[in-house]
């Protein structure tokens, strides 16, 4: 599932990225056979995409946000761009990072996701936090 936001991505990130998810999702196996009701198969599946959004956000977008912010408080002072390291963060590079920023914010919108769910340093949070979002889910979709 990760795969399909690490593609576009550098491979030592994308590594990162994998192994992130794949310790959370061994993680969110364990406890759903362990602690918590079973989920249908469709269910499960709908964790792990949720997962795999999650752990893109918290590790790519929170920091393109950051930056986008940055560059935002810096056109106050009149600077066109930042560099950083090799990378220039321009306002080409800034529109680029909005319209990403804004894409990933109306598909959590159409599917009446909040962003806090994404706020988690631990599997269990993050499945409490996406369990009670399947029962909404499904109260609505119904």
């Amino acid at each position: 599932m990760i795969s399909l936001f690490t593609k576009r991505l550098p491979r030592d990130l994308s590594r990162g990225l994998y192994f992130e998810y794949q310790k959370f999702s061994r993680d969110l196996k364990f406890l759903l056979g362990q602690k918590f009701t079973q989920v249908s198969d469709y269910q499960f599946e709908l964790l792990k995409i949720l997962l795999a959004m999650g752990v893109f956000y918290n590790y790519v977008l929170m920091q393109l946000d950051g930056a986008y912010t940055f560059l935002n408080q810096m056109k106050d002072y009149n600077v066109g761009s930042v560099i950083i390291g090799s990378y220039k963060l321009d306002n080409a590079e800034k529109k680029r990072i909005g319209k990403a920023l804004s894409h990933f914010k109306h598909i959590l919108r159409k599917f009446n996701i909040e962003l806090d769910i994404f706020e988690f340093s631990d599997t269990e949070t993050f499945l409490n936090k996406s369990l009670k979002w399947l029962e909404n889910a499904n109260s609505i979709y119904r």
